[in-house]
């Protein structure tokens, strides 16, 4: 794209001046670039920045962040990001690189080994093939390999990997198995090291660094660091390190610092391993680090499958143990998303055609029984059915009882349960059916007469009482009513500052009923509570997922605002707000810090603020930055309606969520 983009400028085809920038090179975006491409603001610009895949979580945030505010800074400035796919990563700005075209293939394919494709493969290129070799990096492999006259095409990514390492170490002829073990140490040292580069002695008297350097491979710098100029190859065969224990996974696990810096291979060894290495190396992953094994699997190569599956009892105990040790990381969540009560799991109905797979997990029983069904008789089993083709990958019972558990919990997410039974998301849940059981609207925000109520007493056994397309607790509702008359009430009050503003009759916008500063103490209000009530619900379901959550690891903060409004464009003057989060020390209280200003202000402000936010980040929550995203954004203000505080915490546990890969 870069040389592309260069040959565009040159021949005024495109006046952006291109600059390319790698990634291990850069600190600050905007101090680089100024200092070291005479940037003229006035000039424009197209900025390369390559392989984000080989940073931290952190400093990927980081470097998106600052992106983000420098084009707002640098209006004639365009900048591209290149990466693998990373589940971290979700934003709209996101295009997907496509993959070769056929005739693409074929030309790589006859130019690099020399010889006419139709004679090589036939004339038509299989699906799974194609598949295989879509990448430019795999199909140039996949080339060489039919140079160098294999008899068997090598159509699995993991063996092309293992054919490239072998290929740079066969001219070294009598001590290839002594250096391909020296080139896998090597790797997990330099995975260890967080791909840095590795200084001569760290290393064992025993590794022949002139044979190393000859593989290719591997590259020296100033004459005593090593390092690998193609971070995949380290990556690949420090995964095939693990599988071979040459590092072993307990000490992979014992440290949250640890498994980040594995993430990668992790994913690798994931699409390589057994069902029963699995067991033993990612089972240890999911019990203790359930927010990190959803990244893994999501990051993983997967292929379609082809072969037939083990038979229904198989199939079902494999995914019955998976299940089991999800439920073990999960915690209290697992009583919500999982087919788990009383200790056990629920029976398991499995039906096998060929590669294709119907699982139903019956929720009215909890014997841990699995059940292999023929046919329509899943059906009547008494549970949800799934029926899809697994991956090829033996691991596949790991990633379908992920996605099992994922489907639950976006769901869970979707329908904003109550999760707990106390507080303002209580006070919201009560709030909003006292509206829906007298007829008022979602904006409605005065007071409820009690009495009003009282006529819908007579179903207060009911525990799925259906009315206005709303089904109702009303056993659990009364309970909540009558602690309300207990202590002498006689209306149910909006949990909120409500309007100061009498409406005007029909029509208008929803903040018309708001002066600016009642805007300013209802939007202080939400997030504040907002805040309290995200924190206890982490805590309470979900124990070791938090972990990897960006907001929680925040916490406690300072929530900065600049609220703007102007009442004069219709639609367009509604409330905006300018946020960013600033972190405060472990053991202080998070709090809010809003304020009306005006539109431009605010974003010079922004600017002015963004580097000392990030550094103080860098130091306050330096064992937690890996999982922290974005500190800052723009939004419109969405306070009204009958669950503002609920809607705002679900959208951010949704948010944290989707950014591990636990929610697609």
């Amino acid at each position: 794209m870069f040389q592309k983009q260069a040959e565009a400028y040159l021949n005024d085809v495109d006046d952006r001046f291109p600059i390319y920038l790698k990634n291990n090179c850069i600190s600050s975006l905007k101090t680089k670039i100024e200092k070291e491409y005479f940037f003229d603001k006035n000039s424009k610009y197209i900025i390369f920045i390559d392989g984000l895949d080989e940073l931290d979580y952190s400093l990927v945030n980081k470097i998106i962040d600052e992106v983000t505010f420098l084009e707002e800074l640098w209006e004639n400035c365009y900048f591209v990001l290149t990466t693998r796919p990373m589940s971290l990563i979700s934003n709209n700005n996101i295009k997907q690189l496509p993959v070769l075209k056929e005739d693409e293939i074929v030309e790589i394919i006859e130019c690099i080994s020399g010889k006419e494709y139709a004679s090589i493969i036939g004339f038509k290129l299989d699906k799974d093939i194609k598949e295989a070799i879509e990448r430019p990096f795999f199909c140039i492999l996949f080339a060489l390999c039919i140079k160098d006259n294999c008899n068997n095409f090598i159509f699995d990514r993991n063996r092309m990997i293992d054919y490239l390492v072998n290929k740079s170490i066969a001219k070294l002829s009598i001590q290839r198995e002594k250096i391909y073990e020296q080139i896998i140490r090597l790797s997990i040292i330099f995975i260890d090291k967080k791909l840095g580069k590795i200084h001569l002695s760290e290393l064992g008297s025993d590794f022949d660094i002139d044979n190393l350097l000859k593989s290719g491979l591997i590259y020296k710098e100033d004459g005593e660091y090593l390092y690998f100029p193609l971070s995949i190859i380290p990556q690949w065969l420090s995964a095939e390190g693990l599988r071979i224990k040459y590092k072993n996974i307990d000490e992979i696990v014992k440290s949250e610092e640890q498994i980040i810096k594995w993430r990668y291979p992790l994913s690798i060894l994931f699409g390589k391993i057994t069902y029963d290495e699995s067991k033993v190396i990612f089972g240890k992953v999911v019990s203790k680090y359930p927010g990190v094994a959803s990244i893994i699997i999501r990051d993983g190569i997967k292929t379609t499958r082809q072969s037939e599956l083990p038979t229904a009892i198989e199939c079902g105990k494999m995914l019955q143990e998976c299940m089991k040790i999800w439920i073990e990381g999960l915690g209290n969540l697992a009583y919500i998303i999982a087919p788990f009560r009383y200790g056990k799991i629920a029976d398991l109905g499995v039906d096998i055609d060929g590669i294709g797979i119907s699982v139903s997990w019956n929720r009215k029983s909890y014997n841990e029984d699995i059940k292999a069904f023929d046919g329509k008789e899943l059906l009547f089993w008494g549970g949800n059915i799934r029926s899809h083709v697994p991956i090829a990958q033996s691991i596949w019972p790991w990633v379908d009882t992920l996605e099992y558990l994922s489907n639950n919990l976006k769901e869970m997410i979707k329908q904003k349960p109550l999760l707990l039974e106390d507080g303002i998301l209580l006070d919201e849940y009560i709030w909003g059916l006292s509206c829906r059981l007298t007829n008022r609207g979602s904006l409605y925000d005065d007071v409820i007469s009690i009495s009003e109520i009282e006529e819908y007493r007579k179903y207060s056994y009911a525990t799925n009482f259906y009315i206005n397309h709303t089904v109702i607790d009303m056993k659990f509702y009364f309970h909540e009513i009558d602690k309300l008359i207990n202590r002498g009430q006689t209306f149910i009050s909006a949990p909120w500052p409500k309007h100061d503003i009498p409406y005007k009759g029909n029509g208008g916008w929803v903040w018309d009923p708001y002066s600016d500063q009642r805007i300013l103490e209802k939007t202080v209000f939400i997030y504040e509570n907002a805040i309290k009530e995200y924190l206890r619900i982490m805590e309470k379901w979900f124990p070791l997922v938090k972990e990897n959550l960006s907001l929680y690891n925040l916490i406690p903060v300072k929530l900065n605002g600049d609220i703007h409004i102007s009442r004069e464009n219709a639609y367009h003057g509604g409330p905006t707000m300018n946020w960013n989060f600033e972190v405060l020390q472990k053991g202080e209280s998070s709090y809010v810090n809003f304020r009306l200003d005006d539109i431009n202000n605010r974003r010079n402000e922004s600017m002015e603020n963004y580097s000392k936010v990030w550094k103080k980040l860098r130091v306050i929550r330096r064992e937690k930055s890996e999982w922290i995203r974005s500190l800052s954004g723009s939004n419109i203000l969405d306070i009204f309606g009958e669950k503002p505080v609920t809607n705002l915490v679900f959208n951010w546990l949704e948010s944290d969520l989707k950014y591990i890969g636990w929610i697609k």
